[in-house]
This record gives structure tokens, C-alpha cells and sequence, in this order.
């Protein structure tokens, strides 16, 4: 890369085009040359195939090699923001969850207390109740009797 990195993040500013920032594959990584020996006459003797094979193995051990410290900082930030992003729906999808099932619990209670009330004012009515059982809804005492002793 002709233009050094500029930390302050004002490369625009200088006049430094954005994809001038990011650094080519073989600024990464240096490829190797082929002597002249090494390379055959003509082009039609070149094996492109295995050339290719040949070019793209050594790049991709040289990457792997380096890949921590080319993409870990990155790799990092990124999965610390999906995390962060992650956590917080599901933070909110267990408040509203909580919300809801603490309403219909609470729904469900003032529901079954209200059928008991019901019932027992209804049982009161008809006379079939037994006085001598205790309230269910003021404990042990009637009203009207005397719980002092």
C-alpha cells in the first residue's frame, strides 16, 4: 500500500480513496516468484491447473498462518456485537414473556378466587351450606361467632 494507515481515521480527509485503506492480498501475503528455470518455455507448456492449485495452496497456508492476526481483532469485535445485539432481544423477549405469564398467572388466581367466592355466597343461598365449616375465605372463624374463647 502506497499510503501508510492513518490511526485517527481521517484518510477521506487526506484525499486517500477508501479502497486505497485495505491492503491487497499480496501486500499480506508475499507470494513466491519462479526463477526463470523453473517456469517452462512456451505458455502452452504451462499446467494453468496445477499452477493454480499450486498459487492458491501457498496463499491459503500463508493466510491460515497469519488469518489471527489479520482477522482475529475483527472477528472478535464483530461476534461481541452479535452477541451484545443477540442478548438484548432476548432479554426483551423474556420481559415480555414474564410480563404475559405473570399476567395470566395472576388473571388465573383472581379468577379461581372469585369462582370460590361464587360458590360460597351460592351455597349460603340455597341453605345447603354446613355452618360449623370454616370460612375458606376468612379462615377459621364464622361471622358472628365469637373467636375470643
Amino acid at each position: 500500500m502506497s499510503t501508510p494507515h492513518n490511526p485517527t481515521g481521517s484518510d477521506a480527509s487526506q484525499g486517500v480513496d477508501a479502497d486505497e485503506a485495505i491492503p491487497t492480498l499480496s501486500e499480506i501475503v508475499h507470494l513466491p516468484r519462479y526463477s526463470p528455470p523453473e517456469l517452462p518455455p512456451t505458455l502452452s507448456d504451462v499446467d494453468w491447473a496445477a499452477l493454480t492449485q499450486r498459487i492458491q495452496d501457498n496463499v491459503l497456508g500463508r493466510l491460515m498462518r497469519r488469518s489471527e492476526l489479520l482477522f482475529g481483532a475483527q472477528l472478535r469485535a464483530t461476534l461481541k456485537s452479535v452477541l451484545d445485539r443477540t442478548a438484548e432481544q432476548m432479554s426483551a423477549e423474556l420481559q415480555v414473556t414474564l410480563s404475559q405469564l405473570t399476567r395470566d398467572l395472576v388473571a388465573r388466581a383472581v379468577a379461581e378466587e372469585i369462582t370460590k367466592v361464587h360458590d360460597e355466597i351460592a351455597r349460603r343461598e340455597s341453605g345447603a351450606g354446613d355452618h360449623s365449616d370454616p370460612d375458606p375465605l376468612f379462615g377459621d372463624t364464622e361471622p358472628g361467632r365469637d373467636t375470643t374463647g
